[in-house]
């Protein structure tokens, strides 16, 4: 006769039983994890007739649901990681054009005031964090736009 357990005595059964198979599962191979989570439950009268008599099945299945919780976990660790990169790259791309602008008003406030091409590169250096090299590069840039 097969025995089916009740709603409850599965949810009495699933926690624990995960938590066990989780923590054996860091120091041996799932497989022995999952059997040594099942007579944990079998010595504590959980599921106990159950469990003796569909042991085989619920080995799969315990094995199946923790590869695919980890599948899962591995999954959402990754698409986090994707998600963070995507943020990164936005973040590099907005700095990059509020500099720009930066860089812009800048030139545009110096050449108002009509500094020279030398303090225009003396002002971006000391406002903008540039080179000599590079602030010459943006001068010549900006000039070539007008």
């Amino acid at each position: 006769m097969l025995l089916i357990p009740k709603r409850k005595e599965k949810q009495e059964f699933r926690k624990p039983n995960a938590d066990k198979v989780r923590s054996y599962a860091k120091k041996m191979e799932l497989e022995l994890a999952v059997e040594l989570a099942i007579e944990d439950c079998i010595a504590e009268n959980v599921l106990r007739d159950f469990l003796v008599s569909q042991r085989a099945e619920v080995t799969m299945v315990s094995i199946f649901e923790y590869d695919e919780e980890r599948e899962l976990r591995l999954i959402r660790e990754d698409e986090r990681e994707i998600g963070r990169e995507i943020g990164r790259q936005e973040m590099q791309e907005e700095n990059r054009k509020v500099q720009a602008e930066h860089i812009k008003s800048v030139i545009s406030l110096c050449r108002e005031f009509g500094c020279n091409d030398e303090q225009i590169v003396e002002k971006l250096m000391e406002q903008c964090h540039l080179s000599k090299e590079e602030a010459k590069t943006v001068i010549k840039a900006f000039i070539g736009c007008q």
